[in-house]
């Protein structure tokens, strides 16, 4: 056995601690956060420097020094553990005592406790004494238990932000409306599908192109002024939701419109723009057709339902219309007046002075009771110089009324022909009501007419009413 010169140090210090206490005093200081020394032999003995204790929250005075009251405090799991890499530790020197157990504090928290200690053995080499050291780690498992939560939460935050990116990536794939992203320069950094399909450019083309090569070229120098603003201006970008139609040019030079709309979004790169763009070529074409047929309809209804010459409705429209008054007026039992007029000596008219002169009578005539006239009531060129009045829901007086209006104001027209005088115009009219015998409109016309050319016997420039039949009831229905 080899003695080393330095041997007597150890065995002073061996003696320092038996005989003076102010060596243990300072060792249980500066050792971490406790020591403790246990009898093997006796184990119920345990020996624990007031730092243990205070760790779990007791004094001195207030813990007696034996192992079954400190075991009480540590989980039993824990306990289990330590037993066995103890009686490990005591077979074998080269396997350490080391352990983490978790301790109840006094207040009910828990706490973490590293012990770790070495057995003191006899000339045989069986463990007799051990001693060990404790260090309160509770602060740095609290800290591993708020990691380790946050790694969670970076997991969850990581599952959900992929998700959310693949969802994103396969809506802008699959949407069936091209689309485009652009930088702010314009340059095309990503297109789906319907973008190859639409323009006919290969994906890889399109990521080598600027933006505004998609544009006719008349007009690429406005679009990328238009693209500039968007990028600078925040309410032009605040704008980019609105969708619009433009014109746009396919690889095979063709000129399309396409409907677009533009949203801003932010990524690490920059602000970039999502061109949403939808082929509305067909569309268009089908819009406008559709536009010349009902305007095509339209004058096709106007021919079918207007005299050309006055602009009136013509016979045709007037007795659709009047057969429609005519039930009404016999289903509610309400009123229904006619007036027929035509102007009298109109044949000299267009004798002496030739048919232009004539048909401006006819245009003048039409003017002047259009203006007349009430809304609802319907006014028709008849035939020839025959104009018709019909009055929904109106009375033989209240008709005569209105037919003396329209009989003045013709009167007082004057038709402006060359190197002559003003010439002037008279009409004579007939009124007729339906009566409760009337089966059809056309009783009441027969009887306007009648009165009308009545009015004409009896010198022009009149108005006859028919009066109702003296056989009818007060009643109409």
């Amino acid at each position: 056995m080899i003695v080393r010169d330095s041997d007597y140090l150890k065995l002073e210090l061996t003696k320092l601690f038996a005989e003076n206490g102010e060596g243990l005093a300072f060792l249980q200081q500066v050792t971490l956060d406790g020591l403790w020394y246990w009898d093997l032999d006796q184990p119920d003995n345990r020996w624990m420097s007031p730092k243990c204790w205070a760790a779990l929250g007791y004094g001195l005075d207030e813990a007696d020094h034996l192992s079954e009251e400190w075991q009480a405090h540590v989980f039993p799991e824990d306990l289990e553990l330590s037993a066995a890499n103890l009686e490990q530790h005591r077979a074998d020197p080269l396997c350490p005592y080391d352990q983490v157990l978790r301790c109840k504090h006094r207040n009910g928290s828990t706490v973490w406790i590293h012990s770790h200690g070495v057995a003191i053995r006899d000339e045989q080499g069986h463990a007799t004494r051990m001693l060990g050291l404790h260090h309160n780690i509770t602060h740095i498992k609290q800290l591993e238990q708020r990691h380790k939560k946050n790694l969670h939460i970076i997991d969850e935050l990581y599952a959900s932000t992929k998700v959310a990116l693949e969802e994103a990536e396969a809506l802008f794939t699959s949407s069936p409306d091209a689309k485009l992203q652009v930088d702010q320069d314009g340059f095309i950094v990503r297109g789906n599908p319907e973008a190859v399909h639409l323009f006919g450019y290969s994906e890889a083309e399109l990521l080598d192109m600027n933006i505004d090569l998609l544009v006719p070229e008349a007009y690429r120098e406005a679009h990328a002024k238009g693209r500039s603003s968007i990028q600078l201006d925040p309410r032009a970008r605040a704008m980019t939701g609105a969708s619009r139609v433009i014109q746009a040019c396919t690889k095979s030079r063709q000129t399309i419109q396409i409907e677009i709309r533009l949203n801003s979004l932010q990524t690490r790169y920059g602000s970039h723009v999502v061109a949403t763009i939808r082929d509305v070529t067909e569309y268009n074409l089908m819009v406008t057709s559709l536009q010349q047929t009902r305007a095509e309809n339209k004058c096709l209804t106007i021919d079918a339902t207007t005299d050309p010459l006055t602009g009136l409705y013509n016979r045709r429209y007037f007795k659709k219309q009047a057969n429609k008054e005519f039930a009404n007026s016999w289903r509610y039992n309400n009123e229904l007046s006619l007036i027929l007029f035509d102007i009298d000596n109109f044949k000299q008219f267009n004798d002496l002075y030739g048919h232009v002169v004539g048909d401006q009578v006819l245009q003048q005539i039409g003017h002047s009771a259009t203006d007349i006239i009430r809304n609802g009531d319907t006014l028709a060129r008849f035939g020839g110089e025959e104009f018709v009045v019909l009055l929904p829901m109106t009375g033989l007086h209240a008709a005569q009324a209105l037919a003396e209006r329209i009989r003045q104001d013709i009167s007082d027209l004057r038709v402006a022909v060359a190197d002559r005088p003003l010439l002037g115009v008279t009409i004579s009219a007939g009124i007729s009501a339906r009566e409760s015998q009337d089966k059809n409109v056309q009783k009441v016309i027969e009887r306007a007419d009648a009165a009308m050319y009545q009015a004409k016997a009896l010198g022009r420039n009149r108005i006859v009413v028919s009066e109702p039949d003296a056989q009818s009831n007060s009643g109409l229905g």
